[in-house]
């Protein structure tokens, strides 16, 4: 590994740098979360500079748990209000079909009530420059409009 990129200068780097690493604590809905989620997994799927690949990565396993809990209270209420789909065989397909409209009705409203919840979390503050000159789909930035600073 050449000088340049070793991780004692990687580590300066960010320590000089701790202006553009602050973390700011917000009070946000879930759903912002669960909906930045799957934008910051396509996200992290591209190579980035290297402060930005740690900020990012330290953001995303921060935010995990509360995505995986929401994950997991959605897969109990569709247990709760929806039944499994069986093949003529009475094979599970893996898909879920709800009982009827007051069924579907009561999920979603449970759902949003969860989603609209409040949590207090550290984010980041990235700003669009520190992207660089990598190309990024405009729907991997939709959902993130609340992490990113112009």
């Amino acid at each position: 590994m050449s000088k340049k990129g070793s991780f004692n200068d990687i580590m300066k780097n960010i320590e000089r740098d701790k202006d553009n690493n602050k973390l700011i604590t917000k009070v946000m809905q879930l759903k912002y979360l669960v909906e930045g989620a799957q934008s910051l997994g396509k996200i992290m799927q591209i190579k980035l500079p290297i402060v930005l690949s740690y900020k990012l990565s330290l953001f995303t396993k921060a935010i995990n748990p509360a995505v995986e809990e929401f994950g997991k209270k959605r897969n109990e209420l569709l247990a709760e209000y929806a039944e499994k789909v069986l093949d003529k065989d009475k094979k599970d397909t893996g898909q879920m079909k709800f009982k009827g409209e007051k069924e579907v009705k009561a999920f979603n409203k449970l759902v949003n009530e969860l989603l609209d919840q409040e949590i207090k979390i550290d984010v980041p503050e990235i700003k669009i420059a520190e992207f660089g000159s990598i190309e990024l789909e405009p729907s991997a930035l939709m959902n993130l409009d609340w992490l990113i600073k112009k």
